[in-house]
């Protein structure tokens, strides 16, 4: 259903002296902030706004208004998760090359190095499954059980190869 501003605040038609003019790139500019709610995801709700100013803009094109957007917060949480992909990538090449140095079997280290991606793929697909948001916290702790998998694998590995 469709919620007026109307419902929820007074509106008066009346003209009021500004008293703190919003500007954007020198020109006078009308700012609206957008906040999300305490359960809603950041990145979603940054996208869904993107999309309703791209069909706002087509909308009032013939007005001459334009849309910008002068601050987005989850640039930053993009970003960081970009690189904490990028450096579990780093770390699974490392930990090949630990595991090949100190188990010395090329077999040994694939039986391990299988196991991060496999767990990898499970725990992201349960997260969907369950409707956990991919944000940082989860990530970091994805990273660090990533760390506890590699050490139990690798342990579990060298006890087996050392009984055989």
């Amino acid at each position: 259903s469709t919620v007026y501003i109307g419902d929820i605040a007074k509106v008066e038609d009346s003209y009021n002296e500004d008293h703190q003019p919003t500007r954007l790139t020198l020109k006078d500019a009308v700012g609206v902030n957008v906040i999300k709610t305490s359960d809603a995801n950041s990145t979603e709700t940054a996208d869904n706004v993107y999309k309703i100013m791209h069909k706002l803009e087509d909308e009032y094109k013939q007005y001459g208004l334009k849309f910008d957007i002068a601050q987005d917060v989850t640039t930053f949480t993009r970003a960081s998760i970009e690189e904490v992909f990028s450096a579990l990538l780093v770390a699974i090449f490392l930990v090949s090359c630990v595991l090949f140095l100190f188990l010395r079997s090329g077999r040994n280290s694939l039986i391990v190095l299988v196991s991060i991606p496999t767990s990898l793929i499970s725990t992201l697909f349960f997260m969907w499954i369950f409707g956990f948001p991919i944000n940082m916290m989860s990530m970091m702790a994805l990273a660090l059980v990533l760390g506890f998998l590699v050490e139990v694998s690798f342990f579990v590995t060298e006890i087996i190869s050392d009984n055989i």
